[in-house]
């Protein structure tokens, strides 16, 4: 019975750490568009 325990451990840390991956992933991509849409309307802008 431990064994199972600690699989199912393992299992829910490997699960915390890709949420946490793919909310930096998101975090990440999320301020990229954000940069290149400033930069965009701002090239608009000056012309």
């Amino acid at each position: 019975m431990p064994m199972r325990r600690t699989l199912k451990r393992r299992a829910v840390t490997a699960c915390l750490q890709g949420n946490a991956l793919q909310a930096t992933l998101w975090r990440n991509a999320a301020t990229l568009v954000q940069h290149v849409w400033a930069g965009t309307r701002a090239g608009r802008n000056e012309s």
